[in-house]
């Protein structure tokens, strides 16, 4: 499940609680990406992150050992194309 929010933590525990085995979310939105991904998997879930086009890998390089799956995004949040 990917979770396309301006902020996933506020409304992250209503889809840990649905048992979703899989949660996905955005890199820039998370104030607290360490956090987030162990609140994930304190929960049992696989953990996922995505970056946005133009985004550095290196960004999530601190992050990387603890994820499940990386999203590299083609276009921008939104992006009706």
């Amino acid at each position: 499940m990917h979770l396309e929010l301006d902020n996933p933590d506020l409304m992250l525990e209503n889809f840990l609680l649905i048992n979703a085995d899989l949660i996905t979310v955005c890199l820039d939105t998370l104030p607290d990406p360490v956090m987030t991904i162990a609140r994930i998997r304190k929960r049992g879930a696989l953990v996922g992150i995505s970056i946005n086009p133009g985004d550095q890998l290196l960004q999530v390089r601190d992050v990387l050992p603890s994820i499940d799956m990386l999203i590299l995004r083609g276009v921008h949040s939104g992006f009706g194309g």
